[in-house]
């Protein structure tokens, strides 16, 4: 029997902090990398996650109306909003299950809590193998009673052989042992079991709100980041346009006036949006919340 089993406390070999930050690690350097680079002001009211299919949509509408345009003024930046964009859902992906990360993370790196449940399933394996043994042993002596039963019929069990006797002796003494173990190792297996759990629900709570903590502080930079170079990415791609002939045609194609811009394309989407979208909540929203912004913006404009 390992001598660990004996412990009283399980200990926390890697802390809480280390494993989330580690956890992090890529979005935390990522967005350092990026948070550098927004220097200049943007329009505080813009948001990202509004315009993101609009972002989208101007994209490919541009690259479809005039490649050339597409690939010298705006494949770069629309790359980084593209990465930046993936890089977002992936943490957001990540980071979902925060109960299954405690374990896979958490628990997982904790030497001495591994090394406990090691001993937990290796006990678990030997007690199957007991119960199996006592079973052997239990029909053996089922058979036993059987040849015992026929002797006494014959009265002939004082007849039985010496070496028969200390043989069935023997057996039971090795199923007396086994039953004997068997509860041992239940009695341990009922402790380690304790040990553990108390261990899991001790860091449980913590570990949750630590999480939580750090996700709503890197989705928050997420988000202000993306609103940072999302606004950039429409400013230029609107700034930009009108040195293309392809869009101006488009402009007046679809009865765009004055100089084109994000609000503009996206009053020009919606006049073909589907029935699809609209009974989606999420896309409502954000639909509701682009026509509060333009018409803010609109007011803005007209006050000037």
């Amino acid at each position: 029997m390992p001598e660990d089993i004996n412990q009283e406390n399980i200990n926390v070999t890697k802390s809480q902090k280390e494993i989330i930050v580690s956890f992090f690690k890529d979005d935390i350097d990522l967005i350092e990398q990026y948070s550098k680079k927004t220097t200049s002001p943007i329009n505080k009211d813009f948001r990202y996650y509004i315009f993101h299919d609009y972002i989208f949509a101007a994209s490919d509408m541009i690259r479809s109306l005039d490649l050339d345009f597409y690939n010298e003024k705006l494949f770069n930046q629309f790359k980084l909003i593209k990465n930046l964009d993936n890089s977002y859902q992936n943490f957001k992906a990540k980071s979902k299950h925060v109960l299954t990360i405690y374990v896979t993370e958490f628990l997982c790196w904790q030497e001495d809590y591994v090394l406990q449940k090691k001993i937990y399933e290796d006990m678990q394996k030997e007690l199957k193998m007991l119960i199996a043994s006592e079973i052997k042993y239990t029909n053996q002596f089922k058979k036993i009673q059987i040849r015992i039963n026929e002797l006494k019929a014959k009265k002939e069990l004082d007849q039985m052989p010496q070496e028969e006797q200390d043989k069935i002796k023997l057996l039971r003494k090795e199923h007396v042992d086994v039953i004997h173990l068997i509860g041992e190792r239940r009695k341990q297996l009922d402790r380690l079991q304790e040990l553990l759990e108390n261990f899991e629900e001790a860091h449980k709570a913590l570990f949750k709100e630590y999480f939580k903590s750090i996700k709503d502080q890197l989705d928050s930079q997420y988000n202000s980041i993306l609103d940072y170079f999302g606004y950039k990415f429409n400013k230029k791609v609107f700034t930009e346009a009108n040195i293309s002939n392809e869009i101006q045609k488009f402009k007046l194609k679809a009865g765009i006036r004055g100089d084109i811009c994000l609000c503009k394309y996206f009053e020009y989407h919606i006049k073909n949006i589907s029935t699809d979208e609209l009974s989606d909540p999420n896309k409502k929203e954000c639909l509701t919340r682009a026509k509060q912004y333009c018409k803010n913006q609109r007011e803005r404009e007209d006050n000037f």
